[in-house]
């Protein structure tokens, strides 16, 4: 039998996300990716909260908030972008009648909840793994 042990939150975000870095870069598995990532980058963004800073999702959407602001005129809420930052997350954790299929571009999703994910545990820790690295070397080296 195995030993009982205390784990916080922010190892057990380290592990979800250093599995789905792996997954991803084994080139499939992306849903597995995306709930993986989408944990980690949860946690790291609700520890960075207690602590009175910003995660990338919301970084992202304020930003967005903002530039539609200035091009239209018009605010809008937070929630909608929060909402559409995670439907993938979500839509592939949980089932709602009548909504048997997803369409969208897992890997690419899988990038993105993996890249918040990375930039909330720098913004927690100042620090970034070897494979954290690699990934981000790989996206700049995209085309």
């Amino acid at each position: 039998m195995a030993a009982v042990k205390r784990f916080t939150k922010q190892e057990i975000a380290l592990e979800q996300l250093e599995t789905a870095l792996r997954l991803y870069e084994a080139g499939g598995e992306f849903f597995s990716v995306i709930t993986l990532s989408g944990a980690a980058e949860e946690i790291y963004r609700r520890l960075l909260q207690e602590r009175g800073g910003t995660g990338a999702l919301e970084a992202l959407a304020k930003g967005a908030a903002a530039l539609h602001r200035h091009e239209t005129g018009v605010s809008l809420p937070l929630d909608g972008f929060y909402e559409f930052g995670n439907w993938v997350k979500n839509a592939s954790k949980h089932h709602s009648r009548g909504e048997a299929t997803i369409i969208c571009d897992a890997e690419e999703w899988a990038a993105d909840y993996l890249q918040r994910a990375i930039t909330n545990y720098f913004a927690l820790t100042g620090d970034a793994s070897p494979t954290m690295l690699k990934f981000e070397q790989g996206r700049r080296n995209r085309p």
